[in-house]
Order: structure tokens, then C-alpha cells, then sequence
């Protein structure tokens, strides 16, 4: 008599063997095998089966990298195979049969991936209906963790909850016990974001689909919809590192309390921010509506016109997810100051979760509402510099009339800049820093010089020592990014040809970069007393003409392109 698998014992197998024989009473599916957690390999043992031939059973083992266990693993759902050929994945179970049909189910506790129902060939030659059999097969995976929990071995301690947790093994003093190493992700490494359905294809930086638009409408084309279009979300209404954070912290969730879709709602009154959306596939438009609805069920001030979605597949390759939301757990993260921000974890499965997942997502919620009441707070300390730096370019207005307003639409569009090309949070800041005081420098000059239409070159030398005035001027604020050297540097040419100290290239600072650029953009497209605005067309003609001299040529292609030319 074979030696069963590790972890089961001879009451745990009949108990198994009487569920499994439920898909054959219930469901009339003639083949059926149940594989079992082998928590010391990871991978999974055949426990039960019954229908397959004696001279071709299932296999006894599948390994933790085995395909079929990638699959499922994946997909953290039933599934249905109806059509396997092709499918390498099954190839091990398709012995027999010349088109085979599958469903597959993994068997959760707590969270926790328990075991995997395999089901083959329905009755008559026909196919497995998830709609109509899901509810069945649900009950019949309830029963399976039911016998694994009351049956399953008492010194698997670590394995199943409610017992005394084991310890953990000590080193021994010749062991060498490595230290982890984790590395935090760039800013754009999962800001890949999903375009809606009929926008076209969202562009490298991570936009939306469309030139010079804050926002991308898709139109659906579902009979009856109450809805007319989904308005896609601005993705530079995040920064970058903001965007990754949620999707880290949803593809986390998504492993604790298995979900087809995790969304987040901030309720900031000083910014319209989209509805940030996770999956591990594509969703329908119907599963994007019921997003939206879902928001609006749980926030009852919204307004659907308010509500742009923002949405990130894991695989966007793969055929988007259809049917209904049929599981939601909304969860508000209370704040100290505002209003409450929402979570909401949705499953298409009717499956609750159970109380250790909510328990993992409560964890994992309150590091998240951490990290965005940390966020606004940094946003009005943001808030508060600007309005301190506008009170300093005000008073310089009766000296410098256009001071302000040059500043200010110098530092919008560096900003825009400095997040289109997905620079990390400290450079957009920096970025925006120094771009709003970037002539402060001026203000130590003599007004009259400013004034003249046409300077001396003792005089235009003067006036090319503002950079440097502006480190007197500012040497007594602390900054804590590099704002005095990007603003020091923010005249120089790509060519070298700039001052004060003749950088060139890429030792020029990005900031730097950035800012000479749009300045000069803004210097072109603005009028003067002594000359009018030139249009932006001829203005672009002359930044394309200076691109490689006076402007780094990457930089041209990507203002461009924010311009919308």
C-alpha cells in the first residue's frame, strides 16, 4: 500500500475523498482529483481522485513551479478550460480524451492557497458554466477546508491558524544566516498605466492617449449602460512615486486576500484626484462602470461627473475580465484632519472574505493611510513655501512688474516637465523650487538696468550675476533639495556656450535643464514693453532651432510633446 503524502492522514483522506465525490453528485463531473498543500516544498500531492484510468492517474506531485500551478496562481480564481488544446498546462491530466474540459479551483483558508480542485469532462460531452456552477463549486471548496482545518495534522503548527505558533529555528553558529536586500523601485516601475477602452495606446511616459488633454473619454458601446463614458484619470494628478506606492500596496493585497480589482478614492477637497484601480488583468468596461458605481454607493457626496479612473492591469496583454463585482469589501481609512479616504478590495467571485484577510487588510491599510496623511502633509508644507515665495515675488512687483507672473507660469510649466519625464518626487520639487525662485537674483540688481531695452556689456554682465545673487539671497533658507545649484545653473547651454561657469551636457543639473528651456519659452511667448509676444508656433520654430545648441535636444522632444506638437 502506498505511504500517503506528508500532512495526510487516513480519516483526513476518506473525509476528502466524500467532498470530492460531491462534484459527481452535484455537478456530474466524471473526473475530479483534489491536490493537497505540502507546506514543507511548497508544492502540492495528490490526496483523492476518482474517474481517471487506473493505467493513466493524475499526477502525484506538481512542484512549486509547475505550470499548471503558475496558471492558477495566477488567475487566484476558478477557471474554466473548455477548449485545452494547446494548453501545456494540462497536458499531464488530458490522458484519455481527445478534447478534454477542465475546471480548475483553488482552495482557500484565511487567505491562505490550501489545496486545488481539479475537475474534468461534464457530463454528455458538454461544458463547465462558471455562472450557473460557481455556487456549487464554492460550497464544495467550503467543505475541503472544513475537513483540511478539523483533520489535518496537529503538528503542522505553523500551516493552520488557531494553534500555538511554532518557533522559529536558531541559527547555529556555523550558519550563515543572509541579510534581505530590498531595493525600492524607481518612480515609473509599475506606472504603466491601462488606456480606456477607445483611447488608443498610452504612450511611454504613461499618458493617457491624448495630446494636450487632462483627461481621455471612452466611450462604451454596452446595450442599455446607464452610464455614457468613463472619463480616464489624469496620471500626473499622482506623482510618480504616489501611483507606485498604491499599486505596491494592492498587488500586496491582492496576495493576502486574493481580489480581482483593489481601488482607492482620496477625499481631498483642494484637488480632484482620479480613482486609482488595480488588477492583475484587464477590465471589462461593464467591471469599470461597476468600480465607479461602487464608489459612488460608499461616498454619497460624489457626483459621478467627478469620478476620472485611473486603472493599472498587472498583465494588460491578457483578454480583459468580464462578468460582476459580486464580493466588495470597503474599508475607510480615517483620518485626523478631512475627510475619510476609501479602499475598496472587490472580488467577481461570491466569496466573503474571511476574518484573517480582513484582518491582513486592516494591517496593511493603516500603513497605507500612514503614508497619505504623511503625503498631504508634505503637500501643505508644499502650499505654505508657495505662498511664502509669491509673498516675496509680490513686493517685487512695484520694481519688476512682470516678475510674478514670469515665475509663476515658469514654474507650472517646469513642473509639468519634470513629471512628464517621471523625475522622482525630490526632483519635481526641486524642480518646482527653484523654477519659482529662479530670478529672485534680480532683486539685488539695480531696477534701472532691467528697464533698458538695450544693455552695455558692463551692463549685460551685471545682469549675468543674478544667478550667483541669487545664493546671497537665499544662503539662509534651508532647502532640502539641491535648489541654490540648479538655480546657479539654470542659464547655461547645452553647447557649453551658457554662464555662469560654462557647463555642458548632462553635467549641466536636469533642473537646470529644465528650466532654461521653459524660461525661454515663456520669455518668447510673453510681452514686453519694448516687443510684442511672439505666437507659439514661431516661438516653438525658434526652441527647435536652438535645440542642441542652447537646449538639451531630449528635453525639446519631451516639452513637445507636452505642448501637444
Amino acid at each position: 500500500m502506498p505511504a500517503l503524502p506528508p500532512g495526510l492522514n487516513e480519516p483526513l483522506q476518506q473525509r476528502l475523498a466524500q467532498v470530492l465525490y460531491r462534484c459527481l453528485e452535484d455537478l456530474g463531473t466524471t473526473k475530479a482529483a483534489f491536490y493537497m498543500l505540502d507546506p514543507a516544498t511548497r508544492g502540492f500531492d495528490l490526496a483523492v481522485h476518482y474517474g481517471w484510468p487506473r493505467n493513466m492517474p493524475p499526477p502525484a506531485h506538481l512542484p512549486p513551479l509547475d505550470p499548471l500551478l503558475v496558471m492558477v496562481s495566477r488567475e487566484k480564481r476558478g477557471l474554466a478550460v473548455n477548449d485545452s488544446r494547446g494548453s501545456r498546462e494540462l497536458q499531464a491530466f488530458s490522458a484519455g480524451s481527445e478534447h478534454p474540459r477542465f475546471h480548475l479551483a483553488p482552495v482557500y483558508d484565511r487567505g491562505e492557497w490550501r489545496g486545488l480542485l481539479i475537475q474534468r469532462d461534464p457530463p454528455r460531452g458538454g461544458a463547465f458554466e462558471p455562472e450557473r456552477q460557481d455556487p456549487v463549486i464554492q460550497s464544495i471548496c467550503e467543505d475541503f477546508v472544513e475537513a483540511l482545518r478539523t483533520l489535518g495534522p496537529a503538528d503542522d503548527l505553523e500551516t493552520w491558524p488557531g494553534d500555538t505558533p511554532a518557533l522559529e529555528p536558531q541559527a547555529t553558529a556555523q550558519e550563515e544566516v543572509p541579510a534581505l536586500r530590498v531595493h525600492a523601485p524607481p518612480p515609473a516601475a509599475l506606472a504603466r498605466i491601462e488606456p480606456a477602452a477607445g483611447t488608443g495606446t498610452a504612450p511611454a511616459w504613461g499618458g493617457t492617449g491624448t495630446s494636450g488633454s487632462a483627461t481621455a473619454l471612452a466611450r462604451t458601446s454596452s446595450p442599455g449602460d446607464p452610464f455614457k463614458e468613463i472619463l480616464a484619470g489624469d496620471p500626473e494628478a499622482f506623482l510618480p512615486e504616489q501611483q507606485t506606492f498604491f499599486w505596491e500596496t494592492a498587488n500586496l493585497l491582492c496576495r493576502l486576500a486574493p481580489s480581482t480589482a483593489v481601488a482607492l478614492w482620496l477625499s481631498d477637497p483642494a484637488d480632484v484626484r482620479p480613482l486609482l484601480a488595480y488588477s492583475r488583468f484587464p477590465l471589462s468596461n461593464d467591471l469599470k462602470h461597476q468600480l465607479i458605481g461602487q464608489t459612488l454607493a460608499q461616498v454619497s457626496r460624489l457626483k459621478r461627473k467627478d469620478i476620472r479612473l485611473l486603472l493599472k492591469a498587472e498583465w494588460p496583454e491578457r483578454d480583459p475580465v468580464a462578468g460582476h463585482f459580486a464580493t466588495v469589501l470597503p474599508v475607510f481609512l480615517e483620518e485626523e484632519v478631512g475627510e475619510d479616504n476609501l479602499l475598496m478590495l472587490l472580488r467577481i467571485e461570491d466569496r466573503p472574505f474571511t476574518a484573517q484577510e480582513q484582518e491582513d487588510v486592516r494591517q496593511v491599510s493603516r500603513m497605507l493611510g500612514f503614508y497619505l496623511q504623511e503625503v498631504r502633509l508634505h503637500e501643505r508644507y508644499h502650499q505654505a513655501f508657495l505662498s511664502v515665495s509669491h509673498r516675496i515675488l509680490s513686493s517685487a512687483e512695484g520694481r519688476l512688474p512682470a516678475i510674478r507672473a514670469h515665475s509663476v507660469n515658469t514654474a507650472e510649466r517646469s513642473r509639468d516637465l519634470a513629471r512628464r519625464l517621471e523625475l522622482s518626487t525630490a526632483e519635481v520639487e526641486a524642480v518646482s523650487i527653484s523654477a519659482i525662485l529662479h530670478d529672485v537674483g534680480t532683486l539685488l540688481l539695480d531696477y534701472r538696468v532691467l528697464d533698458k531695452p538695450r544693455l552695455s556689456s558692463e551692463e549685460l554682465a551685471q545682469v549675468r550675476t543674478h544667478p550667483l545673487l541669487a545664493s546671497t539671497f537665499l544662503k539662509d533658507l534651508y532647502f532640502p533639495f539641491n535648489v541654490l545649484e540648479i538655480i546657479r545653473h539654470h542659464h547655461e547651454n547645452w553647447d557649453g556656450s551658457g554662464y555662469p561657469s560654462g557647463l555642458q551636457g548632462e553635467a549641466i543639473p536636469i533642473g537646470s535643464r529644465i528650466i532654461r528651456l521653459v524660461e525661454a519659452y515663456e520669455m518668447m511667448t510673453s510681452p514686453t514693453p519694448y516687443r510684442a509676444a511672439k505666437p507659439e508656433d514661431e516661438a516653438l520654430v525658434e526652441i527647435r532651432k536652438l535645440s542642441g545648441t542652447h537646449f538639451d535636444p531630449g528635453l525639446v522632444a519631451a516639452f513637445l510633446d507636452l505642448l501637444g506638437h
